[in-house]
C-alpha cells in the first residue's frame, strides 16, 4: 500500500496578487507529481485563513491551521542589522532572489514549521513519506525547481530537495520528500533560519 502525507504552507495569496490563478496551478502541480496513492493526507499551514472554505474543498484537509501573517520586521530587526541586507554579499539585483523579502522568507520559515508540527497530530509510522511543498508550487524559479520529482522507488531513508543550479546562494525550498522519521528535525528549521540570518 502507498502511502503519502502532503505537508503544504505559506500564502495561499499574496497581498498583491489579483487572483487564485497560483493556488490553482500549485493544486495542478501537486496533483501531476504523484500518482498510484492508496492513503493520502493533507496538513496544512497558511497565512489566508479567510480561504479555508476554499481550501477544504479542494484538499480536503486532515489537519488545518491558519491564520493571519504577522510582520516580523518589529519582532527580529534588532537582530538583524542591516535589515535590508540580511544576506551577507548578495548581490541582489541580479539574483534570482531579488524579489525576496525578508518578511517573505519569515513567512514561508515560519509557516513551513508549523505544519510540520502538525504531522504530530496524526499517528504516523516512522517510514511514511512526506511531501512538504508550498501552496503555489510550481509558480515560481525554474522549471528544475518547480518539478515535484516524488517516486516510490527512491530509498525512503533519504531526504530529496529539487536540483537548482545556484546553491551558492541557498538550497530551494519549493518542495522536499523525507521519511516522517527526519520530521524532529525539520522542526527546528525557523531556529536554525534565524541564527543563519
Amino acid at each position: 500500500m502507498s502511502k503519502l502525507i502532503i505537508v503544504i504552507s505559506g500564502q495561499i495569496v499574496r497581498e498583491n496578487s489579483a487572483n487564485l490563478k497560483n493556488f490553482w496551478k500549485g493544486f495542478a502541480n501537486i496533483q501531476n507529481a504523484i500518482y498510484d496513492i492508496n492513503d493520502l493526507k493533507i496538513v496544512a499551514h497558511s497565512w489566508n485563513p479567510e480561504f479555508d472554505e476554499l481550501v477544504q474543498n479542494v484538499y480536503n484537509t486532515d489537519v488545518i491551521l491558519s491564520e493571519k501573517q504577522p510582520s516580523f520586521i518589529k519582532e527580529y530587526m534588532p537582530l538583524i542589522s542591516p535589515i535590508d541586507r540580511y544576506e551577507k554579499g548578495l548581490k541582489r539585483i541580479s539574483s534570482t532572489w531579488k524579489n525576496v523579502t525578508f518578511q517573505t522568507v519569515l513567512g514561508n520559515v515560519k509557516s513551513r514549521t508549523k505544519a510540520i508540527k502538525l504531522l504530530s497530530k496524526l499517528h504516523l509510522d516512522d517510514n511514511v513519506q512526506i511531501l512538504a511543498t508550498r501552496w503555489d508550487q510550481g509558480c515560481t524559479g525554474s522549471e528544475n525547481v518547480n518539478k515535484i520529482i516524488f517516486d516510490k522507488s527512491l530509498n525512503i531513508n533519504y531526504h530529496y530537495i529539487s536540483y537548482f543550479s545556484e546553491v551558492d546562494e541557498g538550497y530551494e525550498d519549493m518542495w522536499f520528500v523525507s521519511p516522517n522519521k527526519k520530521k524532529k528535525k525539520i522542526e527546528y528549521f525557523e531556529s536554525y533560519i534565524l541564527e543563519s540570518l
